[in-house]
């Protein structure tokens, strides 16, 4: 057994969805037998909490995460550091030391937390990248993001093509490791496979500015969505957004007959973010224009969910299909035409399709084989 302290952001970004990337790392690694404990720090992150006071927001995420974690079995197995004012919430900062002090490997997921003195001394510290290419690109031209990287004895990403001939992210010196989502199967319901309704998906039109390096631009979702924005017209189908967007995205996305609902409707919390999966009929979904354009080979967490929830995905390829079986659950598109084709093909064969869907994830995702992966690669 390890002792494993995992680095994310749950607190400073209380939504159900998102929630789930950490969950399913805390969870399999208990599964696995470790000891496990979650860190949160306040500084350098600012997250977005509801466009309420910073007061407000943080007692918000400190009512999200205490009701998380005690509903699936985590009571007690985290911390926050409000370095604003050097006060500790959870854990005291005693008994968070104490663990520290004992604790084998640190992973850090997204590298969203701040250099501290306290994990810097656990002997294994992995960098989980969430983010391929936007992440190598801010070590290259962010001398504080690369300390902060550099800090980690080993590193991770999602973009599973980089190092690959097929991959155009740039290199920033450091040896990324493939790795992916680990999904804890048993907190997800196959729900009913029922082919009508909406195909639905959760999104940030822009996450965050465009990058652009060395001439090249790397855009978000909203540098991906105008070749598909014919879709519904295409197919005939009712495709539903649960978008972060402003207004004048919006109008557009309407007057093509897309149908648009606020993002925190359905994340509001993890079980309002599982029940609008339940009640969906598919996923359709474009990736961030950088994850594409360098063929990095990132396979969205959210489609996880939909997949392990027995809903089949039709998303944009990028890259993952180097690696992963698609065309049965998962299928993957680079042009309108192949989306309309393969969204034909789920409504022919649905039932089939929601089986293949949860197949899939227990074939190629399950958290405590992923994990074991990772944990069996660290340096």
């Amino acid at each position: 057994m390890k002792k494993i302290l995992v680095l994310g952001y749950i607190i400073r970004a209380p939504f159900g969805g998102l929630c789930f990337h950490h969950l399913q790392y805390l969870l399999s690694l208990k599964n696995l037998g470790h000891e496990v404990l979650f860190y949160e720090d306040s500084d350098d992150y600012p997250g977005y909490y509801n466009s309420q006071s910073i007061e407000i927001a943080k007692h918000l995420g400190f009512d999200f995460i205490n009701k998380l974690f005690a509903y699936y079995g985590l009571e007690n197995k985290w911390v926050f550091f409000d370095s604003g004012v050097n006060v500790w919430h959870g854990l005291s900062r005693n008994t968070f030391l104490n663990f520290c002090s004992q604790a084998d490997i640190v992973l850090n997921l997204s590298g969203v937390n701040v250099l501290r003195e306290w994990w810097l001394k656990i002997p294994v510290r992995a960098f989980v990248d969430t983010d391929p290419v936007f992440t190598q690109i801010k070590n290259i031209t962010d001398p504080k993001f690369k300390e902060l990287a550099a800090a980690h004895t080993c590193h991770f990403s999602f973009g599973e093509n980089i190092g690959r001939n097929t991959s155009l992210v740039p290199d920033d010196g450091f040896d990324w490791k493939e790795t992916r989502q680990p999904v804890g199967i048993e907190i997800w319901k196959v729900a009913t496979a029922v082919n009508c309704g909406r195909w639905t998906t959760v999104l940030q039109w822009d996450a965050y500015d465009k990058c652009e390096y060395s001439g090249e631009i790397y855009g978000m979702k909203s540098a991906s969505f105008n070749n598909f924005i014919d879709l519904p017209a295409r197919t005939g189908e009712k495709f539903e957004l649960a978008i972060k967007a402003d207004e004048k995205t919006i109008i557009w996305l309407e007057n093509a007959n897309w149908l648009t609902v606020g993002s925190l409707i359905p994340t509001k919390d993890s079980w309002s973010y599982q029940l609008y999966i339940a009640e969906s009929k598919a996923e359709w979904s474009i990736a961030k224009q950088g994850y594409v354009k360098t063929r990095s080979g990132w396979f969205s967490e959210r489609s996880l969910s939909y997949l392990a929830s027995g809903k089949p995905v039709v998303v944009e390829n990028t890259g993952f299909s180097d690696f992963l079986p698609v065309g049965e659950g998962v299928f993957c598109f680079s042009t309108l035409e192949e989306a309309v084709e393969h969204i034909a093909r789920v409504n022919k064969e649905y039932a089939r399709q929601c089986g293949n869907a949860r197949t899939f994830v227990e074939e190629h995702f399950e958290g405590k084989s992923v994990l074991m992966s990772l944990l069996n690669r660290l340096s």
